[in-house]
């Protein structure tokens, strides 16, 4: 078998990041459309994971449909749609929810309950409410000993005019008055995420390649998990995994061209 036959057997979905990758803000990306047609044009599936705890799936969907991007619900993974499944998947019944209401809408989708009062557990996801008493609210359920699953720990995200804080500086806060650090991370780098793919779309962890900008969050998870991953970056600085500085350059790699 031949090197390009060999690798286009060996990849059978594409993991996209979002921010940074597919867009910035309201801004796509360029040749996201192209790159897209010639991955199907392939059978190769392609899915969309987003560390976005704020919105729920529906919202990234419809924002990528706003786009002109072909793709199903099933599709799209948000940290807000995986902190519900983890939740489910792992028996919780209830949960007191730093969030907003993306957030607690997928956990509640999920068949979990969003309480207040003596939680199963506390989720901790991207807050721009945050405030004294939902940290106090925290604090007081993890002192007891309730577990404590984050969404991420990403300390930025990219938009249009820069960086923003991100949802790290939520969990920062939990940990920084209790001294205890989340059990679970439901997002990147977590390998979680590509666990809960692989299952769903029936692959083996070896057949999926990770697409995103970040080092420490989409290349980590990837690196952890062991699939291949691809960087898109705009500078000449080395990193241990293939780089791109533009998306249309995955064909290539997935054709066995690099």
């Amino acid at each position: 078998m031949s090197k390009q036959s060999r690798s286009k057997a060996l990849i059978r979905v594409v993991v996209f990041d979002l921010d940074g990758t597919i867009y910035f803000g309201n801004s796509l990306v360029e040749k996201v459309h192209e790159v897209l047609d010639e991955l199907h044009w392939k059978g190769i599936r392609t899915c969309f994971l987003t560390n976005n705890s704020r919105k729920g799936r529906v919202d990234i969907y419809e924002k990528l449909l706003g786009f002109g991007l072909e793709l199903e619900l099933e599709d799209v993974y948000t940290a807000s749609y995986l902190a519900g499944r983890y939740l489910k998947d792992h028996g919780y019944g209830s949960a007191y929810v730093l969030g907003e209401a993306g957030l607690i809408n997928e956990i509640e989708g999920c068949g979990v309950r969003s309480v207040e009062d003596d939680p199963d557990c506390v989720v901790v996801g991207y807050d721009m409410t945050l405030n004294y008493e939902k940290i106090t609210r925290s604090f007081r359920h993890v002192m007891d000993k309730k577990p404590f699953v984050a969404c991420n720990l990403d300390k930025s995200y990219p938009v249009e005019s820069g960086l923003l804080p991100g949802c790290g500086a939520m969990v920062g806060a939990i940990t920084g008055c209790t001294g205890i650090s989340p059990g679970i991370v439901v997002g990147k780098p977590s390998v979680y995420p590509i666990k809960v793919i692989c299952k769903d779309l029936g692959v083996d962890i070896d057949s999926v390649m990770v697409v995103g900008d970040n080092v420490e969050s989409d290349i980590a998870m990837a690196r952890t998990a062991g699939c291949k991953s691809c960087l898109v970056v705009t500078d000449d600085v080395a990193r241990d995994c293939l780089v791109v500085k533009s998306l249309d350059q995955i064909i290539g790699i997935i054709n066995g061209e690099a």
